[in-house]
């Protein structure tokens, strides 16, 4: 008994079938939480931006609405931030020129536009690549117009390998 114990003493470090079961483990442990890591970053970039989508969609009804009044009274008035400068002021585009862009189909193209200068909102998956756009892409939340009566305005969000994530079309309220 005491010389299992002196031998115990003596003994410095782990053998090598004790080193090889630890790595083993670690090799399984690595093989389960990497895909799952992976996995759970996909999802962050999806719903990051199906919220971002979402979160237009009341600020793109306001553009729609403004520009339907641009035929009316209310033609001169100016009701959204066109330039994307933070300020609804006399430099934005009054209801009749936002009118305008509606009948030539390039609403969307505006509103762009304006979003792009107030934010620098980048793809999740491509940082070289803007997260809003008006032409429909893989990546990237696409806003485009219908051009043409009922007035409508469409928001698509794909995801890198061009899935939809989320589609609205807005009408007129």
């Amino acid at each position: 008994m005491f010389k299992a114990v002196e031998n115990l003493r003596e003994q410095k470090g782990f053998t090598l079938i004790e080193l090889l079961i630890v790595v083993a483990i670690i090799g399984i442990l690595a093989a389960i939480a990497i895909p799952g890591y992976l996995g759970m970053q996909e999802r962050g970039r999806k719903g990051a931006v199906i919220r971002a989508s979402s979160a237009i969609e009341p600020e793109v009804q306001g553009w729609l609405n403004s520009a339907l009044k641009g035929t009316g009274a209310q033609a001169s008035v100016i009701e959204v931030d066109s330039d994307g400068d933070g300020d609804v002021d006399s430099t934005d585009d009054t209801n009749a020129t936002l009118n305008g862009y509606l009948i030539a189909g390039t609403l969307g193209s505006a509103f762009v536009k304006a979003r792009q200068n107030m934010y620098t909102e980048m793809s999740p998956w491509d940082s070289n690549t803007s997260l809003f756009t008006d032409t429909i892409d893989s990546s990237v939340i696409a806003i485009s117009d219908s051009g043409s009566s009922p007035w409508s305005v469409r928001i698509e969000a794909k995801d890198a390998l061009g899935n939809t994530l989320h589609l609205k079309t807005i009408f007129s309220d």
